[in-house]
């Protein structure tokens, strides 16, 4: 699937990281007024779902950063984003390396992915790894 770099990487025994174990597979959404897209982190990186429709035309400064220029352009080449009348939707789950990159692309635009996905009640995906962080050190 997606790259292999991860945001968020589990915890040594003992370590007072963020167990994002207790998260994976938590729903999160990414809503704006041009993508809508569901998620969640996994063992590996965070998963875009199937049917997630992201924006069609990105920033310039997205088109400057070649690395998600280039994976983006990728997943039309592979088929993994498909047209669906005016919108591109992801045709099958999709594993990315960390949940900034899959809101890059689901935005079109930089994006920092512990801010930009939220759990249905609007909580952010950063502030519940901070919450998992503070009670592991308590």
């Amino acid at each position: 699937m997606g790259n292999t770099d991860t945001e968020v990487t589990l915890p040594a025994k003992g370590s007072s990281r963020p167990d994002p174990g207790r998260l994976i597979g938590l729903p999160l959404y990414l809503n704006s007024k041009d993508a809508s897209a569901e998620g969640m982190l996994s063992a590996t990186g965070f998963i875009v779902k199937a049917n997630s429709e992201i924006v069609t035309r990105p920033t310039a400064s997205f088109n400057r950063s070649k690395g998600l220029a280039d994976l983006r352009a990728r997943l039309v080449r592979d088929g993994s984003l498909v047209q669906a009348g005016q919108m591109l939707r992801f045709k099958a789950d999709y594993e990315f390396g960390s949940a900034s990159t899959a809101a890059s692309i689901v935005r079109g635009c930089p994006a920092n992915g512990l801010a930009t996905w939220r759990t249905k009640d609007g909580v952010q995906l950063g502030a519940l790894l901070k919450d998992i962080s503070e009670k592991a050190t308590e």
